[in-house]
């Protein structure tokens, strides 16, 4: 996650066509709402349509929004976007044209702007808005908890995050499409910097918040596991006191920020939480059976726990626990139990996230290669490792942002490697070498390690292809940065050949 990679795609993205600025207000509400100069037209009964930070996007009655980066400036598209019929234009101090049939909005900041539109269209909509953050399980927790929610009120009643949009340009987009329809929406913050999560917690003024867990994920911006938590913690530190946090007391870092940062309503999950896991029946590669326990509110202390067993396609450990946060999360907004299990069931699996699929050959892929860290790499070897049913490959990218830790932190991955005793582990990436020292260190053959540098996708997969059988699995894991979809796609083209 970095605004600054990422924020070229986002205003490329269809996505961005879609967040209607006209449900609840003009050019001047706009203009207000971005503290910005009004300049121009801007008759109090135009009709305003999309709202774009893609000129190529802009159509009748759009407002555009000039986003400036490192590598690119908005402003110097606004002529696009009008000769495609923007009517409203958020642009730099002195950037506005003479143009008749156009209104001007002229902020100090247009990213700034942004997230302040959609934080007053956000509030024109008295609906709750639950927002998930963490180090790990954030985008599955809010699928699972989404699913839950389709299931009540239906999926158009449902805005959830869409794709990578949970940054400080993501989420204001996903708040403008907010509309009358909606019954609740559902906002993920990711983040690689302190502040951030501040902020996007201004934006979208959450009635319910829920921290998963804090690990070492964007050392290189936040300096330590301490950092990390702090930067976490601005979710619960930045809550009306009307919300309520829903707190994993399993980490205890969590339960402490639960405890200190916010003074309101907490619902707590886990051990001695009000939602937890009783016997776990199946752990596999592809589903999970369990039991889920849900614990009376202290005022009802005189009824009895209920208990409702849950089939879940996902499989993992850790997706056990991403559903009781994502239970615990419908529990505080309201649900029933038999709702809340009958949401899990109908959930489907995130693309890229511990994802199954076969290949031609009889060989099963594990795609977990949307993002990594150490605590998530974890996660998913004890998934192969516990659900596997034949032989085990990992094929392990770079961890990005892991500041000066990052060649002890990829050293000890390879150790971890090594103890599901796979037939083969390969690493790709600056950090390939410290993956394949680790896992010499903790015993796996020199014979049974391959590592390359950036770049080496298909011989990464040409690796694989040369020990592979029918029945194995292959683990294929990597922050997104190293584009470990290219090595599933040799894979797929070698077991066809």
């Amino acid at each position: 996650f970095d605004d600054r990679e990422v924020v070229q795609r986002l205003v490329e993205s269809p996505l961005t066509k879609r967040p209607k600025a006209n449900a609840v207000m003009n050019a001047q509400m706009l203009a207000a709402a971005a503290r910005g100069a009004l300049i121009g037209d801007s008759p109090l009964d135009w009709t305003l349509g999309d709202l774009t930070t893609d000129s190529r996007a802009a159509g009748p009655e759009s407002v555009f929004v000039a986003l400036v980066g490192d590598n690119y400036d908005g402003n110097d598209f606004i002529d696009d976007a009008l000769s495609r019929g923007a009517r409203v234009v958020v642009c730099s101090r002195g950037r506005a044209l003479d143009r008749r049939g156009v209104a001007f909005i002229e902020v100090d900041d247009t990213l700034r702007a942004l997230g302040d539109i959609a934080a007053a269209h956000r509030r024109c909509f008295q609906i709750p808005v639950v927002a998930i953050t963490g180090s790990n399980g954030k985008t599955t927790t809010k699928e699972l908890l989404r699913s839950i929610l389709a299931y009540h009120h239906g999926e158009d009643a449902v805005l959830a995050t869409a794709g990578n949009f949970n940054n400080l340009v993501g989420l204001p987009l996903t708040a403008m499409r907010m509309t009358a329809e909606h019954r609740v929406a559902v906002l993920e913050m990711g983040m690689n910097a302190p502040g951030e999560i501040a902020r996007l917690t201004e934006i979208a003024g959450p009635t319910h918040a829920l921290i998963t867990c804090v690990a070492s994920a964007h050392l290189e911006g936040l300096g330590s596991i301490e950092g990390i938590a702090r930067a976490k913690g601005e979710l619960f530190a930045g809550l009306d006191e009307s919300a309520t946090a829903i707190v994993n007391l399993h980490d205890h870092r969590v339960a402490e920020l639960g405890r200190t940062l916010h003074t309101g309503p907490r619902l707590g999950y886990g051990r001695d939480g009000r939602v937890h896991v009783g016997e776990i029946h199946e752990v596999g590669l592809e589903r999970a059976r369990f039991e889920l326990v849900f614990e009376p509110a202290p005022e009802d202390s005189d009824r009895s726990s209920d208990h409702r067993p849950v089939t879940l396609a996902l499989g993992g450990r850790h997706n056990v626990h991403n559903a009781t946060a994502a239970a615990a999360c419908a529990l505080a907004l309201g649900l029933d139990p038999d709702t809340i299990s009958a949401g899990l069931e109908a959930a489907e699996p995130p693309p890229m996230r511990l994802s199954v699929e076969a290949l031609g050959n009889g060989v099963a892929v594990v795609n977990d290669a949307y993002s990594a860290n150490p605590h998530s790499l974890a996660a998913a070897l004890a998934t192969l490792s516990d659900g596997a049913p034949g032989r085990s490959i990992v094929v392990l990218g770079e961890m990005l942002e892991l500041g000066p830790q990052a060649a002890d932190l990829h050293r000890q991955a390879g150790r971890d490697a090594a103890r599901i005793e796979p037939v083969l582990v390969c690493a790709l990436g600056a950090h390939a070498r410290q993956i394949t020292e680790g896992a010499l260190e903790a015993g796996l053959p020199e014979d049974r390690l391959f590592a390359v540098d950036a770049g080496g996708h298909a011989r990464i997969a040409a690796a694989v292809a040369g020990v592979w059988k029918a029945g194995d699995s292959v683990l294929v894991k990597g922050s997104r940065g190293a584009c470990m979809e290219l090595v599933m796609e040799e894979m797929k083209r070698l077991a066809e050949s």
